[in-house]
């Protein structure tokens, strides 16, 4: 948290300068755990905290409390995780036709997630001294139009680890072209199977960073492609360290009805589930205490356990 005061006042809510007591905070709403120093000396009716965090991003309050003082509670209060990078496609090496597959891998890969190998689709990779250390193509045959072509484009894939979700935030990427390259990039994502643009940038032909701002999240793998176009020419499209940046989350598990149950015959039992379900959670069945049968996966939708035969 930033440096902040708590104030003694008087009942006519004048500071009470003449205040010198301990005052001290503590975490009134709000999943995490305050930590730091949690109690101040006032100097003339005003404490200062400035060591005091949350470890755990949520929405909090606060109560500052002190004797012969009434408490007070803060306003809300929301710890927000700062981005980081997720992974880095740098496209180190000597550049082939074929990748080759080492140069297309991404580095620093976060924890609970993994990344694909950077792909292409209606390009050519170009070999050469000036292509080395970058994704350069251009088109397998035609090229590049004047329109967007959703045949054409570069692209890769992030998916979370089980029961974790990615917080999208943002795409940057060190873009550049030849003269006769595409002019124009379009991004999309499968969050809504390529429909709608996320962002869209023109093409330098000298190298210039490029960010696009993402939103959303997804617990399923996600893939971003990059659309080339513009130009109606055949020329070179030029990217390198292409960063995604967001956080990797656990999933917070929702509580669901079970369904079924009651009388039924002996022999086949009577169908348990449960109302809902998340993807990324698994859910045990148990009679008691003790596991019954093997979790099932969530569905994002209701989910059965099969007939069960003891109550």
């Amino acid at each position: 948290l930033t440096t902040f005061t708590v104030r003694a006042e008087r009942p006519d809510n004048s500071l009470d300068t003449f205040y010198t007591g301990t005052i001290t905070i503590s975490k009134t709403s709000g999943s995490g755990i305050l930590s730091g120093t949690l109690t101040a000396t006032a100097i003339a009716g005003i404490a200062t905290f400035n060591a005091a965090q949350f470890d755990t991003a949520d929405t909090y309050t606060i109560t500052a409390t002190a004797t012969g003082l009434t408490s007070v509670t803060s306003g809300t209060i929301v710890v927000a995780l700062a981005p980081i990078s997720l992974g880095n496609y740098q496209f180190t090496g000597t550049s082939s036709s074929s990748g080759p597959v080492a140069r297309l891998v991404a580095s620093g890969v976060a924890s609970n997630i993994s990344f694909s190998s950077y792909g292409r689709s209606g390009l050519t990779i170009n070999t050469g001294t000036n292509e080395n250390d970058l994704f350069s193509v251009q088109p397998s045959t035609g090229n590049f139009g004047t329109a967007l072509n959703t045949s054409t484009y570069q692209e890769f894939t992030v998916t979370p680890a089980l029961g974790y979700f990615v917080d999208l935030n943002s795409i940057s990427l060190l873009v550049s072209r030849t003269s006769a390259g595409p002019t124009n990039t379009i991004v999309r994502s499968s969050l809504d199977s390529f429909t709608s643009d996320v962002g869209s940038f023109t093409n330098p032909t000298t190298a210039a960073t490029r960010t696009v701002s993402l939103t959303g999240t997804s617990s399923v793998p996600l893939t971003f492609r990059f659309y080339l176009f513009g130009g109606g020419s055949t020329g070179f499209s030029r990217n390198d360290d292409v960063t995604l940046f967001g956080n990797v989350k656990c999933v917070q598990p929702i509580a669901f009805n079970v369904t079924g149950g009651g009388s039924g015959c002996a022999a086949s039992g009577v169908a348990v589930g449960l109302a809902n379900s998340q993807v990324g959670i698994s859910y045990q069945l148990k009679n008691g205490g003790t596991n019954t049968g093997t979790p099932v996966a969530g569905t994002g939708s209701a989910i059965s356990f099969g007939n069960q035969l003891v109550a």
